[in-house]
């Protein structure tokens, strides 16, 4: 059986927290709650020796950043492939400046966490790259 963890982005870790807790947190909870502390939260997902992590950071007006971590690299949506303009999201208490490609609206994002929280995998209704390929300067918001 699955261990899913979720760390808040408060830093309180919940072990096994209900889909219904999560689908809450997700679609219902604004920047107040995401931007509390570090900000950002972080769900834990280990079935045997599968370990993988899906970190997500909201952007209040357009929705959220996912990046998905495995063995085979780090992940992110591709989600409109607008590489045009950057999106301010607050990580650690800093700024770091995301392709706009790179948020998926709130209203989706319960599909990303719900995939991941029975699966461990990322979801398959959207296209996934390693970070390492773009060419995108997160501190300036820059592609390179």
């Amino acid at each position: 059986m699955a261990n899913i963890t979720f760390l808040t982005p408060n830093g309180d870790i919940l072990e096994k927290p209900s889909m219904d807790l999560l689908e809450n947190v997700v679609l219902n909870r604004g920047e107040e709650y995401w931007n509390i502390n570090a900000g950002g939260g972080s769900r834990s997902y280990q079935a045997g020796s599968l370990k993988t992590t899906l970190d997500l950071n909201l952007d209040k007006d357009r929705g959220f950043y996912f990046l998905f971590i495995s063995m085979e690299g780090h992940f992110v949506v591709d989600y409109s492939g607008d590489f045009s303009h950057a999106v301010e999201i607050w990580q650690g208490g800093e700024p770091a400046y995301y392709p706009a490609a790179l948020i998926v609206p709130k209203g989706e994002a319960w599909t990303i966490v719900r995939a991941f929280c029975e699966t461990g995998e990322k979801s398959r209704k959207y296209k996934w790259t390693l970070r390492k390929h773009l060419k995108w300067d997160y501190s300036t918001g820059l592609p390179l």
